[in-house]
């Protein structure tokens, strides 16, 4: 038995499709299913079995409602309490995946290596450097670096490194005891956290009071870093973290001219990307990256690092 745990970011690079109250993972593009429901989907077919009452109930999974944002470790670390001795498959719920064959078959050779006590990493072979992605190096002793800069990056690419996926597949018990290890302090405020959960039906919500005292720890520095039981699965294709509009550009069909639109928007002589709710029209523009939602308009070149200007902005 598997059990399938799905995580998500605010996802600041999409602003303003995406903020703090809407995570990517959410947001809808045209008239296809959320990256959300997607990623269900796609795991839903992995599950040994179905529970029939949650079936008969029309509820298909456990949904824990986290009060505030303190990272993966702290995340896991409650889903291990929850759940003791059981093989989890942690994934990001904003990705895609278009080869899902694949995708099963690395989803099960993962599963034997973490019921033999790994810590198993999807890598992804590059299709370019990019830093603001982890990275593997496969081998007999599994390498991992968080998030290197450009610079980094580019040398990882060159020397046969892998992308981290972002998805792991580990038995609660031993990942766990990882946990424990390196932020020490943090395992008693998650078990008061755990002890504290108000359960529904099918939902679970973790105690705020509690919950802030947690400090925000990231599984990738937390565990991944410094574990010795890492190991690493290949051979997933067609992945790619929907993580910015350029992202969104290469990964759709694009209309004659090379345009991307999506919802209601139109543009003339104008080449790349358009997104708008309402009314809006582009003439004589390249590159560009329109969005409009909620009140905000964002225009910026495609490849425009929006975090960096957003926090530009915060400066007036």
């Amino acid at each position: 038995m598997i059990n399938i745990v799905l995580c998500g970011g605010a996802g600041k690079m999409l602003w303003p499709l995406s903020a703090g109250d809407t995570p990517k993972q959410f947001i809808q593009f045209g008239t296809e299913d959320s990256l959300y429901i997607k990623t269900i989907k796609r795991n839903n077919v992995l599950c040994d079995k179905a529970d029939d009452q949650l079936r008969k109930a029309k509820l298909s999974a456990d949904i824990v409602m986290e009060p505030s944002c303190k990272g993966t470790a702290a995340s896991i670390m409650i889903a291990c309490f929850m759940y003791p001795n059981e093989t989890f498959l942690l994934t990001p719920s904003d990705h895609e995946i278009s080869d899902e064959k694949a995708y099963a078959e690395a989803v099960q050779k993962a599963q034997k290596l973490a019921e033999k006590g790994n810590i198993v990493l999807f890598g992804i072979e590059p299709e370019r450097a990019e830093h603001r992605f982890g990275y593997i190096k496969d081998g007999k002793t599994v390498q991992f670096v968080e998030k290197p800069d450009a610079e980094k990056a580019q040398e990882l690419v060159d020397d046969g490194w892998l992308v981290n996926s972002g998805i792991l597949c580990f038995n609660s018990s031993v990942m766990m005891h990882e946990l424990v290890q390196f932020p020490p302090d943090q395992s008693i405020i998650a078990r008061t956290v755990y002890e504290n959960i108000r359960s529904g039906r099918a939902t679970h919500r973790l105690c705020g009071r509690f919950m802030g005292e947690m400090k925000k720890h990231d599984i990738d520095k937390s565990v991944l870093e410094r574990t010795t039981k890492l190991k690493c699965v290949k051979g997933i294709t067609g992945w790619r973290d929907v993580g910015t509009y350029e992202s969104i550009y290469e990964f759709r069909n694009r209309k004659e001219g090379g345009n991307l639109s999506i919802n209601i928007g139109d543009s003339f002589g104008c080449a790349d990307f358009v997104d708008s709710s309402g009314c809006m029209v582009l003439n004589n523009e390249q590159d560009v990256v329109v969005v409009q939602t909620g009140g905000k308009v964002l225009v910026a070149h495609k490849d425009t690092d929006i975090m960096q200007a957003m926090k530009k902005l915060e400066e007036y």
